[in-house]
Parts: structure tokens; C-alpha cells; sequence
């Protein structure tokens, strides 16, 4: 299931328009955490062992530190 909101705000909102949307995303959390409805979101996870390949960028990338 693809959940999707649109909003409209009015010229002279446009300044707070991102506080606007933190506020509706949370409200809609809040709602959907009330109803006992879990939202699932992707995962992921990488395990890297001796990674060799890695050892010249993040010689550069320490040295730049």
C-alpha cells in the first residue's frame, strides 16, 4: 500500500512551509500510532570485512581531518 498526502499552502505560508509539513507528518504519525496501524520503512545493513579496497579513501579522507 502507497500512502499519499498533498497539501496545499497559500503564497503567504510559503516561508513556513516546512515547519507546515513537520507538523502534518506528525500529526499523521500520531494518528496512525493511535489506531495501532505500524508503518514499515526498508532496511539496511552492511557488513564489510577487511575492506582492503576502502584503505586509500579513507587514508585521504582521515588525512583531511
Amino acid at each position: 500500500m502507497n500512502l499519499e498526502v498533498q497539501v496545499w499552502i497559500t503564497p503567504d505560508n510559503l516561508d513556513v512551509q516546512p515547519r507546515i509539513m513537520a507538523d502534518i507528518l506528525e500529526k499523521m504519525k500520531e494518528a496512525l500510532d493511535t489506531a495501532g496501524i505500524e508503518i514499515p520503512f526498508p532496511h539496511l545493513q552492511l557488513f564489510i570485512d577487511d575492506a582492503k579496497g576502502l584503505k586509500s579513501v579513507l587514508e585521504l579522507a582521515l588525512s583531511r581531518s
